[in-house]
């Protein structure tokens, strides 16, 4: 077995990492390389989530968001000396080849630094992620066609956090993920860290993994958090032309989004159910951007979706 750790983020109850937990084990990880970190849901803290007795948990006192969460995870496994980690969150589901292609990928190509699958959607069956790109008229987004590669490995800006493989020396050099954006945008800033190291970022085209986009489960809380972290990270790549770009981007996707009579752009019933939370989502992102605000989104918007946060 290559030197692997394996950290899965779990959220909610205490149970909700269970089925991958039990996944991982029948595709011959052993127990002690699995960890599991808990950040409890805002009603109560101090949980211990329900996993198997031979498997490692880390519980958090409260929820501060995937960076510090996942830092705990691969400092844990830095510290046994192991040569790769793999993050993932509770809600994904990997095909039974996926760990082993990413692994062999990440063995034959020493310069890449960090790698993840192919990401399908659950809800449709449909591929929605092939890498992530920087976009200029969205900050972000994914790669939705199958790149025309001889290689198995396709470079791209960043991967999705769900499913993320990182080398043990490149997170060294990179330094450790965003503490402040509590969900969305830590990939892409911490691939981009990885990039400017000299390491590469990529998708190993054999490795498929199954989630649900965020933006289908917490419409409010999604809005808001990706147009405030978004121009954070505009910032960053861009300085002041990079978020005033953001700036006009995110004011023309509050205005796509909201629902107007007679408009039938979204054939999907889940996307027309979340056009009013979206919008509205983004234009207090704005206003929490204008603010200097980080860390969890406000209490109300943290009560109206599945995310807690304290």
């Amino acid at each position: 077995m290559i030197d692997i750790g394996i950290v899965v983020l779990s959220y909610g109850a205490g149970n909700e990492q269970a089925r991958l937990v039990d996944s991982l084990i029948a595709a011959g990880v052993p127990a002690g390389r699995i960890l599991v970190v808990h950040n409890p849901d805002g009603t109560w803290t101090g949980a211990r989530p329900v996993v198997r007795a031979d498997v490692a948990v880390c519980p958090r006192e409260r929820n501060e968001g995937y960076g510090p969460a996942m830092n705990a995870g691969i400092e844990h496994w830095l510290t046994r000396g192991l040569e790769w980690v793999l993050l993932l969150t509770h809600d994904v589901q990997l095909d039974p080849e996926a760990l082993e292609e990413l692994l062999a990928a990440g063995e034959r190509n020493p310069a890449y630094g960090v790698l993840g699958p192919v990401l399908v959607d659950t809800g449709t069956g449909r591929a929605f992620s092939y890498g992530g790109i920087d976009m200029p008229e969205n900050i972000v987004g994914h790669r939705l066609v199958r790149p025309a590669s001889d290689d198995d490995v396709s470079a791209c800006a960043w991967v999705d956090g769900s499913v993320l493989l990182l080398r043990a020396r490149a997170y060294r050099e990179a330094g450790p993920i965003e503490s402040r954006f509590f969900m969305y945008f830590e990939e892409p800033d911490f691939c981009l860290r990885v990039r400017n190291a000299g390491w590469r970022v990529g998708v190993a085209l054999g490795a498929v993994a199954r989630t649900a986009p965020g933006l289908t489960k917490r419409p409010l809380a999604y809005g808001y958090l990706f147009c405030r972290n978004g121009l954070r990270y505009a910032w960053r790549t861009g300085g002041r032309r990079g978020v005033t770009a953001a700036v006009a981007s995110q004011l023309r996707m509050s205005w796509y989004f909201a629902p107007r009579p007679y408009n039938r752009r979204f054939y999907d019933r889940r996307f027309r159910r979340m056009g009013w939370p979206t919008a509205a989502g983004i234009w207090l992102g704005l206003l929490g951007a204008a603010r200097g605000q980080s860390g969890p989104p406000p209490p109300f918007v943290r009560r109206l979706t599945d995310i807690g946060g304290t």
